[in-house]
């Protein structure tokens, strides 16, 4: 991580899992100021790190243990259920045979990190993604299943704040759905919230 000194800050995934947690605390807290109560959950997930072969993965993989993605340099990024600190390793390695048996040239798969973090979870399920109701100059996103979605999600984000875009991709995901006619019309006319 790159501080605004321009000093730099090593982050592992969990640290950077609880520091995204507080953001969305943060932005719930900021969106309430607003009137929108976003209803987002802690989710804790294993998140593991494997070193392999650049290549080995050329799109997504979701399976019902776990799902995974594959950076240029190699590194396999996955995301898997729930485990307790105990049964970290015995969950990693698990994973970690069951790459080696299911994918083509895994063989060489070494596990780098294991560890807890905590997601943040919408609790529909569905991502939120989206100007804030009566204050377009709020946008949040935030969504399960991040290691699937965010390369889309993020596309999509970036070209509707760059291009002051509404994207019809993104109209079911929006923060509106869970503010009531009362509070979208206060919204609207700029009162405040009530408290």
């Amino acid at each position: 991580m790159v501080l605004s000194s321009g000093s730099t800050r090593p982050w592992g995934l969990s640290r950077l899992a609880q520091s995204c947690w507080l953001l969305v605390l943060k932005c719930r807290h900021y969106a309430l100021r607003f009137g929108v109560d976003l209803p987002i959950a802690a989710s804790p997930a294993v998140l593991m790190r494997f070193d392999a072969s650049p290549g080995l993965l050329r799109r997504l993989l979701h399976c019902p243990w776990g799902d995974f993605r594959q950076t240029k340099d190699g590194m396999l990024l996955a995301a898997a259920g729930t485990a307790n600190k105990d049964e970290l390793q015995h969950s990693a390695h698990a994973t970690l045979q069951r790459l080696k048996d299911m994918l083509s040239g895994a063989h060489d798969i070494q596990l780098s990190d294991v560890r807890i973090g905590v997601r943040p979870m919408p609790v529909d399920g569905l991502p939120i993604i989206g100007s804030l109701p009566g204050h377009p100059g709020g946008y949040i996103a935030v969504m399960h299943s991040a290691v699937t979605l965010a390369p889309a999600a993020g596309r999509l984000v970036a070209d509707e704040l760059i291009d002051a875009l509404d994207l019809e991709e993104l109209q079911g995901v929006r923060p509106n759905r869970f503010v009531t006619a009362a509070e979208t019309a206060r919204a609207s006319s700029n009162e405040p919230p009530v408290s």
